[in-house]
């Protein structure tokens, strides 16, 4: 299904996953078009604070519920999930759920892996930001500065920015799974700002332990280099011009997916595994794959 204002579209699970760049400017057609396939659920990894600043119509909320997603960490015990109502939608079945996946334990641990003076640089450059922001009433536009380069590891590249979303947004990815497997929660949309990078993990680790190849796998994060075209001037502006990444956080290369691949299996031991790692346990994993099955 084509649609006009919603790049990077297709399904992951036809009939159950689909993913897409972010549902905020879809036009009444694209609307209609969406309700044809009967979503039910959105789940939008962006933070509040992104979802918050756009200034799109969203014309889904209109219908949708948005709901807000915290995840409370009890290890050894799987992550609670509290839910939270942020804006009421017209149908109580239809829910937007926002599951940030940059919350304290990922800036903590991206932090934590840096050498000790760039730890002392990045925490002084963040309590300037935010005063800054203070004095001139900015709304932490010097500190998203400040903060957007150490989320995007863009020193080390866009698979270290992966890797880190793997390792520290481990309660995000639980939470979005949980969401997603649910059958009364299907068909389901999970997206991002573009839908090539946070929902692109979620994607593979669905297809991963659902036993799809890593050759396919790969080859569908490599659409989003087809699927994004269209935001590609939208892209630059933000990445390259605002943050001053490098050109390489634009693309989606299969090298990216398939090194990611290889990561999750030399660190966890397999999708499964790593699945396990972050409360799943063998029980929901069988009943996730068989609510996920086409």
């Amino acid at each position: 299904m084509e649609f006009q204002s919603l790049p990077n579209f297709r399904a992951v699970v036809a009939g159950k996953l689909y993913r897409s760049s972010t549902v905020d400017n879809v036009t009444p057609d694209d609307v209609e078009k969406l309700s044809n396939l009967g979503i039910k659920t959105i789940v939008d990894l962006r933070s509040v604070e992104e979802f918050n600043e756009s200034s799109a119509p969203r014309l889904m909320d209109n219908t949708f519920q948005v709901v807000r997603v915290e995840v409370q960490d009890r290890k050894p015990q799987p992550p609670e999930l509290r839910f939270s109502v942020k804006e009421t939608g017209s149908y109580q079945d239809k829910r937007h759920y926002i599951v940030s996946c940059y919350n304290r334990h990922f800036f903590t641990g991206v932090l934590q892996r840096k050498p000790w003076y760039l730890k002392i640089y990045i925490i002084l450059t963040m309590i300037l930001a935010w005063l800054v922001d203070t004095a001139l009433r900015t709304k932490m536009k010097y500190l998203k500065k400040a903060i957007v380069p150490i989320v995007l590891s863009k020193d080390q590249g866009i698979l270290q920015w992966y890797k880190d979303m793997v390792d520290f947004s481990t309660g995000s990815m639980f939470a979005a799974l949980k969401i997603l497997s649910d059958p009364q929660n299907q068909p389901a949309l999970v997206s991002c700002k573009y839908g090539k990078d946070r929902t692109a993990i979620i994607a593979a680790l669905v297809q991963g332990i659902l036993g799809r190849k890593k050759a396919d796998i790969i080859e569908d994060y490599h659409k989003s280099e087809e699927g994004t075209k269209s935001l590609y001037q939208m892209m630059y502006d933000e990445v390259i011009v605002r943050f001053d990444a490098p050109k390489s956080f634009l693309g989606a290369r299969k090298e990216t997916m398939q090194k990611l691949l290889e990561y999750i299996d030399q660190k966890y031991g397999s999708v499964e595994s790593y699945l396990l790692s972050i409360g799943f346990s063998m029980e929901d994993l069988e009943e996730m794959r068989g609510n996920m099955q086409g």
